[in-house]
């Protein structure tokens, strides 16, 4: 019997693993080669199927971090307004379904599945021709979102970008508004190593005529993205000149926040609390503001005191404290960091991972002066070997070695166990570790938020 994947029926949600991990390249192309052949392939597969995302009205969100964050918050607003709104963001913390998000909720197996299936025998098909028009896994995933939209009756999407934005499978669609959330060194093999090369990519989702919300970008990428805007005859709403937030009240596990616009008629403000204290989750959340309504949508932000974020600094139990953070990037760990800061723990442990080929500095400077680190494998195939990053991090912090556990899970249980109550334990370093440490949590029973 074969084992390929694209031979067989997608029933349920063990059809759909095999097939999507099928689609993932040992060998990818050479970033610089997407160039001729970016959207080639999705465009071919969604041609197939009757282009099911050309009725739909789409919001596009790129960045370095935080355009998930972004995209979750546009998801709320938008469907406090009465909108039915479809979500597309990656990557998934424990199952595939939540990169598919349909009114609010991850996509069902038997939906995911009947997307896939009828995209299934249209990817063998073009298999078989050009090279360029062979679908990647990303071009599938992001297919079956669009097909599994329009099958839902979504007329609004929501569009997280997934590496750069240029060459992006998302960047088929010509969205009512867009937004570049942040950019910061990120991907410097395949995007380039400056922030001027990284910011051409993610303008690259901005269209002629289309509104873009910039967040606090640095002077040289701002610099490129009113470049861009000003060949193709796009606005750009930016942070502190055409939209303004400021911090009202911040507590624990909370933050009041001021969202104001310039305009006629006193221009437009808006006071609201978000259950994320921590500055940058206020921003994101100004980001989806100034999105929304920049797509002539109404804004109700009031209703984002009820968007939960998994992953994204995220309180479990408090006393002793447990925080979940998928940060990973410099910025990140940073912004993790200060939210960490606000919480009046008197010991501090720290349960880490990290992808293959990330830096462990920034890691470093996070859980330096802890009271205990422990370093696992979220992720078999994708995570560091644990003892290497152990290395690495007793090379980088001031005194002790790392206690390394391979299972993630035993770690975590173990680490539990032992939590006094006046003691916090911060899991981060890595998405994969956020997925696996939610999951324990909510098997044993003890998440809360």
């Amino acid at each position: 019997m074969s084992r390929d994947p694209l031979a067989h029926p997608v029933t349920g949600y063990a059809d759909i693993e095999r097939l999507l991990l099928s689609r993932v390249r040992e060998d990818p192309r050479p970033y610089d080669a997407r160039a001729a052949i970016a959207g080639v392939a999705v465009r071919a597969l969604l041609a197939r199927v009757g282009d099911p995302h050309l009725g739909m009205q789409f919001l596009h969100v790129a960045g370095s971090k935080g355009k998930g964050s972004v995209a979750l918050l546009a998801e709320c607003l938008l469907r406090a307004d009465g909108h039915a709104v479809g979500t597309y963001t990656s990557p998934h913390l424990r199952r595939w379904n939540e990169r598919i998000r349909i009114r609010g909720e991850a996509i069902a197996d038997a939906a995911l599945a009947a997307a896939l299936e009828t995209l299934r025998p249209h990817v063998a098909a073009l298999d078989a021709g050009e090279p360029a028009l062979a679908p990647s896994f990303f071009d599938l995933v992001t297919a079956a979102g669009l097909l599994a939209f329009a099958r839902a009756g979504c007329r609004v999407a929501v569009l997280e970008a997934g590496l750069g934005g240029l060459y992006d499978a998302t960047n088929v669609v010509t969205p009512v508004a867009c937004c570049i959330s942040s950019i910061e060194l990120e991907h410097t093999d395949k995007l380039g190593a400056t922030i001027e090369h990284i910011a051409r990519h993610k303008a690259g989702i901005i269209k002629t005529g289309v509104p873009v919300v910039t967040g606090a970008l640095p002077p040289q990428a701002l610099a490129v993205i009113a470049a861009r805007c000003a060949a193709i005859g796009a606005s750009e709403l930016r942070l502190d000149r055409d939209w303004w937030l400021e911090s009202c009240e911040q507590g624990l596990a909370s933050r009041r926040v001021l969202y104001r616009e310039a305009g006629r008629g006193g221009g437009y403000r808006s006071e609201f609390t978000l259950r994320h204290p921590a500055p940058h989750m206020a921003l994101n959340a100004g980001l989806a503001i100034a999105l929304v309504r920049a797509a002539g949508w109404r804004a109700q932000p009031q209703v984002l005191r009820g968007c939960a974020l998994p992953g994204r600094g995220q309180v479990l139990r408090e006393r002793p404290w447990i925080v979940i953070d998928a940060a990973h990037t410099p910025a990140s760990l940073q912004a993790l960091a200060r939210t960490l800061g606000a919480i009046p723990a008197a010991h501090r442990h720290f349960l880490v991972s990290l992808t293959r080929g990330k830096s462990p500095h920034a890691l470093a400077a996070l859980v330096g002066g802890c009271d205990s680190l422990t370093v696992t494998r979220a992720d078999a195939l994708r995570s560091a070997p644990p003892g290497e990053l152990a290395r690495e991090l007793s090379r980088l912090l001031p005194a002790g070695t790392p206690r390394v556990v391979d299972d993630p899970r035993d770690a975590l249980r173990a680490l539990i166990a032992a939590l006094a109550d006046d003691a916090l334990l911060c899991v981060c370093g890595s998405v994969y570790l956020a997925g696996v440490a939610l999951g324990v949590l909510e098997d044993d029973g003890g998440a809360t938020s």
